[in-house]
């Protein structure tokens, strides 16, 4: 057996023959150690030729080239005999100020490209995007940009199709994405709404781009646990590969992609302006699809193995989500025990108290799958509810001078009940609420909660199953 003078060194002197298995071994163990350590005991390689940089590229952009055709260039656009061919064309499919989807939507030189016939049936660029350029060009526009010899955006000559499934994008340029309410209840939820809506069926979107925000990190790893488990085949890129492709000056085409853009949507929605979220007015505007998150609900609930999720239980779940070992937003310890006290000596219902901070996520959402009525007060474990069947309901606290709609904006197109608790009353929001409403102590950590109103508000709902 060969071995290169540099191992063969580094083995023991013996006048004996050296048993192979032993061999094989010893030669892969200093072979290991030599790559780790940076040895060089490679030949040199010849440059990569323009097919293989092509391949380089795809993988620098984690794009595997089963998701990443090239095709034909202008032929495929335009055809043998220059007729632009009109299945290419770009297709507005639907949406609202921020929410847009489209098929055969171009995209180079961090500029995406809407390649029409008809400009008009393009929305205005402002109600698409925020701070990143959006061209609408017509064909004989393209043939002159991308394909003449004599001008600098000659090159590229072919088109990087990105096919296999659609593709969501979310353009924040915020860090709140990295909570796992915006990550899963506004962004991903809205996209999941705005796709079904505007496409009449539901997938799982094959790769997600988050172009200008991180979505990893707080929340004990709950959105990457949430990305894996639910979809562990959709590629997550995040804004340095977007800023990669960008870079790489290539023409891509995705031929099904859904985009939020966070400060359009707020630019343009009069409901996200008076409630601060980007969602405001997307599930009041666009019809919704029967039963658009049911299919999420399925596979979180095979992916744990639960069952009987989706029908009603004999004795309904109340699960109360209990913030008391964070520093803020919490009941005073008081009304804690006794609201704990009250609902455990509820007849007819199976109580149980979470304290999500200290469960893994699997733990958490297998108890939001089996729950029917939710309660605590305002905080990131209330988004939880979206794994909830519909028809259940969910009660949250705030101090009583306090009132915000991120969760019965999630609610009500879930088809969830909504009650708002300030203290010894539910709150008529619809009535006395016309923005969001922020008291002192919205944050605080001596919240009031009058035990017997939540217990008899659960009761109606158990009555009423």
């Amino acid at each position: 057996m060969f071995l290169p003078p540099q191992l063969r060194r580094c083995l023991p002197s013996t006048s004996k023959p050296i048993p192979i298995p032993l061999l094989l071994t010893t030669f892969v163990f200093l072979l290991g150690t030599a790559a780790y350590l940076s040895f060089d005991l490679s030949f040199s390689t010849p440059p990569l030729s323009l097919e293989d940089q092509a391949a380089q590229l795809e993988l620098d952009l984690l794009l595997p080239p089963n998701l990443l055709s090239e095709t034909g260039g202008r032929k495929d656009l335009f055809g043998s005999d220059g007729e632009f061919k009109r299945d290419r064309e770009t297709k507005w499919i639907g949406g609202i100020p921020g929410w847009s989807s489209f098929e055969n939507l171009y995209f180079m030189g961090g500029r995406f490209i809407a390649l029409t016939t008809n400009s008009s049936s393009i929305p205005p660029v402002d109600t698409l995007l925020t701070d990143m350029p959006f061209d609408i060009l017509s064909p004989e526009e393209a043939s002159t940009a991308w394909y003449d010899d004599q001008r600098d955006l000659a090159e590229p000559r072919r088109i990087n199709e990105l096919r296999g499934g659609t593709t969501f994008m979310a353009r924040s340029g915020w860090g709140g994405t990295t909570y796992y309410y915006h990550f899963v209840a506004e962004v991903f939820a809205g996209l999941v709404y705005l796709f079904t809506s505007t496409s009449k069926r539901f997938v799982l979107p094959r790769r997600m781009i988050n172009s200008g925000d991180q979505w990893k990190g707080f929340h004990g790893g709950l959105n990457e646990w949430f990305m894996e488990s639910l979809a562990p085949k959709t590629q997550m890129l995040d804004g340095d590969v977007w800023t990669e492709m960008s870079d790489s000056g290539q023409l891509f085409v995705f031929d099904e992609i859904s985009v939020f853009d966070r400060w359009t949507a707020h630019r343009h929605n009069e409901q996200a302006q008076l409630w601060n979220k980007a969602m405001g007015g997307l599930y009041d505007i666009l019809p919704p699809r029967d039963h658009w998150w049911e299919p999420v609900r399925q596979q979180m609930q095979s992916v744990l193995r639960l069952k009987g999720h989706s029908a009603a239980k004999a004795v309904p779940k109340v699960v109360y989500v209990s913030r008391q070992p964070s520093w803020h937003r919490k009941l005073i310890q008081e009304d804690h025990d006794s609201l704990v006290s009250t609902l455990k000596a509820t007849p007819g219902i199976n109580f149980q108290v979470a304290e999500f901070e200290n469960m893994s996520p699997a733990e958490q959402i297998s108890l939001a799958l089996q729950t029917d009525i939710m309660i605590g007060v305002h905080g990131s474990g209330l988004t939880h509810e979206v794994w909830m069947r519909n028809g259940s309901s969910l009660i949250e606290i705030f101090d009583a001078e306090s009132f915000i709609r991120d969760y019965q904006m999630v609610a009500a197109p879930l088809g969830f009940n909504y009650f708002p608790i300030h203290n010894d009353t539910i709150y008529d929001w619809k009535t006395e609420a016309k923005s969001l409403l922020l008291g002192p102590d919205f944050s605080g950590s001596s919240i009031r909660v009058y035990a017997p109103t939540i217990e008899d508000l659960v009761l109606e709902l158990v009555a009423s199953k």
